[in-house]
C-alpha cells in the first residue's frame, strides 16, 4: 500500500475506533436499563477508546504519549493557553450573539435542547465530561492522531484545513460542526506552534469551561454596546496571548524577535 493509502487507513481506523466505543457505550447503558445519560457514556467511550488505542500502539511498539507529544510546557504557556481558549469562546458567543449566526443554522434549537439536557445531569460527572474528559480525548483523537496523519502526507495549511473538517463532520450538527471547524484551526495552529498536545487540550478545556459555566449560570440578557466591548476585549487577549505565546516559543528556541 502506498504512503497516502497509509494515511487513509490510519485515519479511518481510528474513526472507526471512536465511533465503535461510542456506540458499545452507549448499548452497556441501555443494557442496564438506565435512560441514556450521555456525558456517563461520553466517560465509558473515552475510556473504551484509550484502552483500545493503548492496544494499537503497544502492538505498534510504540509509545502514544511520545507519538501524540504529552512535552511539558512552561507555566507561562499554561497561563496562556487558558487565555486564549477563554477568550476565543467568549469572542466567538459575542458575535453570536450580535450577528444571530444561529438564524443561519436549521438545526440549532435542536442542538440547545441537547446541549440542554447534558448540562442537566450531575454536575461533577457533567464537569469531567465536558472540561477534562471531553478536552482530552478529542486532542488525541484529532490533533495528536488525525492531525500528525496528514502531515505525514500534505502541507502544514491542507492538514489543518482537513483535520478542522473532519473534526466538525463528527460533531454531528450544522451549528456546532460551524464551531468545531473554527476551534479545530485554532486547536491544530497551536499544536503545531508548541509542538505539545497539553496547548490544545488546556485551550480546549477553558473554552468548553466557559461554554459550560456561561450556559449553567449566566442567566440576565447583555446589550448590545457590552458585547461589542466584550468583542473587542476577547480579540485583543487573543491576539496579545496569541503573539506573546509564539514570541516565547520563539525565545526558547534561541531565535531573537
Amino acid at each position: 500500500m502506498n504512503k497516502d493509502g497509509i494515511i487513509f487507513e490510519n485515519i479511518v481506523k481510528y474513526l472507526l475506533i471512536y465511533i465503535i466505543c461510542s456506540g458499545l457505550a452507549g448499548y452497556f447503558i441501555i443494557l442496564t436499563g438506565n435512560n441514556i445519560d450521555y456525558n456517563l457514556m461520553y466517560i465509558i467511550a473515552s475510556v473504551l477508546f484509550t484502552l483500545s488505542i493503548f492496544y494499537l500502539f503497544k502492538h505498534r511498539n510504540m509509545n502514544i504519549f511520545k507519538y501524540c507529544c504529552f512535552t511539558r510546557i512552561s507555566l507561562m504557556e499554561l497561563f496562556l493557553s487558558i487565555l486564549i481558549g477563554i477568550a476565543f469562546e467568549m469572542v466567538f458567543e459575542m458575535i453570536n450573539s450580535v450577528m444571530n449566526l444561529y438564524r443561519y443554522f436549521p438545526d440549532y434549537n435542536k442542538y440547545q435542547e441537547l446541549f440542554t439536557k447534558i448540562i442537566k445531569g450531575n454536575f461533577f460527572i457533567v464537569l469531567l465530561s465536558i472540561v477534562i474528559i471531553g478536552p482530552i480525548l478529542e486532542e488525541i483523537i484529532f490533533r495528536g492522531l488525525i492531525f500528525k496523519e496528514l502531515r505525514k502526507g500534505m502541507s502544514i495549511s491542507t492538514s489543518i484545513i482537513l483535520q478542522s473538517t473532519i473534526f466538525a463532520i463528527i460533531h454531528g450538527s450544522i451549528y456546532q460542526g460551524f464551531y468545531a471547524f473554527i476551534l479545530g484551526i485554532l486547536l491544530s495552529v497551536m499544536f503545531y506552534l508548541s509542538k505539545s498536545i497539553w496547548v490544545p487540550i488546556i485551550i480546549h478545556m477553558a473554552s468548553n469551561m466557559v461554554a459550560l459555566f456561561g450556559s449553567l449560570f449566566i442567566k440576565t440578557n447583555i446589550n448590545s454596546a457590552k458585547e461589542v466591548i466584550f468583542i473587542f476585549v476577547g480579540i485583543t487577549i487573543l491576539i496579545l496571548s496569541f503573539k506573546y505565546f509564539y514570541y516565547q516559543r520563539e525565545k526558547q528556541r534561541g531565535i531573537n524577535i
